[in-house]
């Protein structure tokens, strides 16, 4: 009798879904050339290249020798980013799938760069706090809606690879930060 639990399972060979690649060339072209994958590609850039470049080293720096904000008040602030992405979340998400995902995704960029302008001019703990709380809300009203319209945009061929290039676009963004 096999051995219980799930040894011989795990001993044996994963099977690969036997299948179509993910879309033919032509499909994965026509993607690749559509307008408005290419313009979520850079929203994609756009925002890890502000996470490398400005959330994750700039605005630390600028919110210690600027404002004089000690460690642990520092991460109070950046904490107020996921918190409030998490709350723009909920509320944006059933507008998008009412209205569509557009309908966030240009506000959303636009919040970034009034977040981003508000940071960087920032001369007070106080308006460095809003400009943080934009970031989030930002975050939240672009982000996901963003990756649905990627797949909104895809074919159910090409879904894996438009998925795929958009999330390779947005790491490129954080490695050129």
């Amino acid at each position: 009798a096999p051995p219980a639990g799930g040894v011989e399972a795990a001993s044996k060979p994963e099977r690969k879904a036997a299948g179509k690649t993910p879309g033919n060339k032509g499909e994965v072209r026509s993607l690749l050339r559509s307008r408005n994958f290419v313009l979520v590609c850079l929203v994609f850039f756009g925002i890890f290249f502000t996470r490398g470049a400005g959330l994750f080293t700039l605005l630390p720096l600028k919110a210690s020798q600027n404002l004089h904000l000690t460690p642990g008040t520092i991460g109070l602030l950046f904490a107020v980013v996921p918190a409030i992405q998490l709350v723009s979340l909920a509320v944006v998400g059933p507008l998008t799938d009412r209205y569509g995902r557009k309908f966030a995704v240009g506000p959303g960029v636009a919040a970034f760069s009034v977040a981003l302008l508000v940071l960087a001019i920032s001369p007070s703990v106080w308006l460095f706090a809003l400009g943080m709380v934009l970031y989030g809300v930002a975050q939240g009203v672009s982000g996901g809606p963003s990756q649905a319209y990627v797949v909104d945009i895809s074919g159910p061929a090409t879904r894996a690879v438009a998925q795929g290039a958009a999330r390779s676009l947005g790491d490129l963004g954080l490695l050129v930060a």
